[in-house]
């Protein structure tokens, strides 16, 4: 996972000045590296998306069986990153454990937030859209009604 990471850094900092692209959490610049423990399945050259996200956040709450519906259509087409920026890792576990939503979706614990500083993350739900580069296309926060969400019209509104 560390070579992964690594090699993550190498590839940003040698295509990243070649390209004019910067690093930020902004439209238009290269996302940050994730800093995941378990995050090695994803496919480069395709559009990705991370959605932040807390398990005692109401709007969050709110769009889950949207959002699990989403990521049963969707992952096959884009990489689908469900990050959790929750402080407490115990009431994490407990909501995880009373909903069972990591059975139908991969989330990942944001220990000691650090991607949820990096990304600059003020609020939640967040939600990040990269290109197949690693480009930010969009960034929005608050509920979404992912049901009615086709990684299809994301990736055409590029």
């Amino acid at each position: 996972m560390k070579k992964l990471i690594c090699l993550t850094f190498l590839l940003i900092s040698i295509l990243a000045p070649s390209s004019g692209v910067t690093l930020g959490f902004n439209e238009g610049n290269m996302a940050f590296p994730l800093n995941l423990e378990g995050l090695d399945d994803i496919r480069s050259g395709r559009y990705t998306l991370i959605k932040f996200w807390q398990s005692t956040c109401p709007p969050c709450r709110e769009e889950i069986e949207g959002f699990k519906d989403f990521y049963s259509r969707s992952s096959e087409e884009m990489n689908i990153i469900f990050i959790a920026v929750n402080k407490d890792e115990g009431v994490l576990n407990t909501y995880l454990r009373e909903t069972g939503l990591d059975k139908d979706i991969p989330v990942y614990f944001d220990r000691g937030r650090k991607n949820t500083r990096t990304y600059g993350l003020r609020r939640t739900p967040t939600t990040f859209l990269l290109d197949e580069r690693g480009v930010i296309v969009s960034r929005w926060t608050g509920a979404t009604k992912w049901d009615e969400v086709d990684a299809a019209d994301l990736i055409e509104v590029k």
